[in-house]
């Protein structure tokens, strides 16, 4: 068999030859990759949890009601461990506000899929430049704060619908941001 797959056992019925899941398959929505030769792969995203809050939303982000209480996360980005971005994310989801900093995982949706039960099945990014906020220059030792790489994400899912506003702030001489179709 080849090496990507594994055997599934159904209890009455025949074994199934079934198709390992790709661990990149939890980053499928991650468009940041080393700057660097294409033959030397995107590098492997990591997250690290910089700040979790439970508080109302900003003003940008217009998908839950008034005075509703949901989750700000603030991570650190790596790609093969060299810091690379941060990121401020948003996140309306049912119980998004109850959610402990143990149970976030490197893959955000994942742990959106995992601890409040919503897919991430529609995303919208808006690339630009601009300035590195103040509480991310230190995780990403920046000697300046102007000039980064920025990208603004909208996340739908298929119940609740607009779940999530994000901001990533990334070093472009370390990252680009890339989007490929098939």
């Amino acid at each position: 068999l080849p090496e990507k797959c594994m055997i599934k056992r159904v209890q009455g019925s025949v074994n199934y030859v079934q198709r390992r899941a790709d661990p990149r398959a939890a980053y499928t929505f991650f468009r940041l990759e080393r700057a660097r030769g294409a033959a030397e792969g995107p590098g492997l995203p990591s997250a690290q949890l910089l700040d979790l809050a439970q508080m109302e939303p900003p003003p940008a982000f217009d998908g839950p009601q008034p005075g509703q209480k949901i989750a700000r996360i603030r991570r650190l980005r790596r790609l093969d461990q060299i810091a690379i971005a941060v990121e401020e994310i948003w996140c309306a989801a049912p119980g998004a506000a109850a959610l402990q900093p143990d149970a976030i995982s490197d893959s955000l949706y994942l742990t959106y899929q995992r601890e409040l039960g919503v897919a991430i099945e529609r995303i919208e990014d808006r690339v630009s430049v601009d300035n590195l906020p103040a509480w991310g220059a230190a995780p990403l030792a920046a000697r300046s704060r102007s000039g980064w790489g920025h990208v603004e994400r909208r996340a739908w899912s298929d119940g609740p619908g607009l779940v999530e506003w994000s901001q990533t702030w990334f070093d472009s001489t370390k990252a680009h941001f890339v989007s490929r179709m098939r």
